[in-house]
């Protein structure tokens, strides 16, 4: 029998046939009977390990060992198409993963691996074109050497990004009576979300506090941060004071106002 392991190369359904097994016999008294199992032709599975082939003459027997390899690389059945983008922000961005647009015939699977070059996520400075290439590979490491192509375009950035929304307000204060205090004051806590932006970093300020006391200069409010606001009965036995609160939130190029609503401070009440 010859000498083993024998590799044998899968055909396109991932088979191979059982040779027949050349062997010597010899014998110097009469002719001998040869059986071979499996039998030459039988098909054999690539990936299952290796297969022992005996074959027998008489009461004398020798074995083959016969592994069955996969030779054959993926084949590209579809390229993606050509691409275009445009950041919504600005530049640098990544390289988007087009693998999926991408078509594979493989005889022996499961597994097949695609490559892109450049891979996805690489950084794409500024606006322009980008060849892309694709081949593929399987667990057997076969690579197809030819190669398809996509041209990737990439445009300018969007100059208008989106719009921040307003606050968004869980609750509107109701009215707030202060107690018999020259200067009495009481602090408002505004109970806003905050609104986010795609392109740049949000901030949100009180810009307006009006009350409807006369003349409009009368100092009944102090505004302490973006969220916190100190209104005054200012004076004892002062009429009843209401206020609106406005909020602006926005990024460097939007601002949103948003109306907190009336808050109304009662003068301090004789008992």
């Amino acid at each position: 029998c010859p000498q083993s392991p024998i590799t044998l190369v899968a055909d396109e359904f991932c088979l191979a046939a059982v040779p027949a097994v050349q062997y010597t016999v010899t014998n110097n008294c009469h002719n001998v009977a040869v059986t071979q199992s499996p039998a030459a032709g039988t098909a054999l599975q690539n990936g299952v390990g290796e297969y022992n082939v005996t074959v027998s003459a008489g009461s004398a027997h020798c074995g083959v060992v016969y592994k069955v390899v996969d030779r054959t690389a993926p084949t590209l059945t579809a390229c993606p198409g050509d691409k275009f983008f445009a950041p919504t922000c600005t530049y640098p961005v990544g390289l988007p993963s087009l693998m999926g647009n991408l078509g594979v015939s493989e005889n022996c699977g499961p597994n097949v691996y695609g490559i892109q070059s450049p891979a996805n996520g690489v950084a794409i400075q500024g606006p322009g074109s980008v060849m892309v290439y694709f081949n593929v590979s399987d667990d057997a490491g076969n690579i197809n050497p030819f190669q398809c192509v996509t041209n990737v375009t990439f445009f300018a950035p969007f100059n208008n990004p989106p719009t921040p929304m307003a606050a968004s307000f869980n609750t509107t204060p109701s009215s707030i009576v202060t107690t018999y205090t020259f200067g009495a004051t009481q602090t408002v806590a505004l109970d806003y979300v905050k609104p986010t932006s795609e392109c740049s970093p949000i901030t949100c300020a009180v810009t307006d506090v009006v009350n409807s006391q006369s003349p409009p200069a009368d100092p009944g409010f102090t505004i302490v941060d973006d969220r916190h606001v100190t209104l005054s009965t200012f004076l004892i036995g002062a009429a009843a004071r209401t206020y609106n609160i406005t909020v602006q939130c926005g990024d460097n190029q939007n601002r949103t106002t948003s109306s907190y609503g009336v808050v109304t401070i009662l003068p301090p009440s004789f008992t």
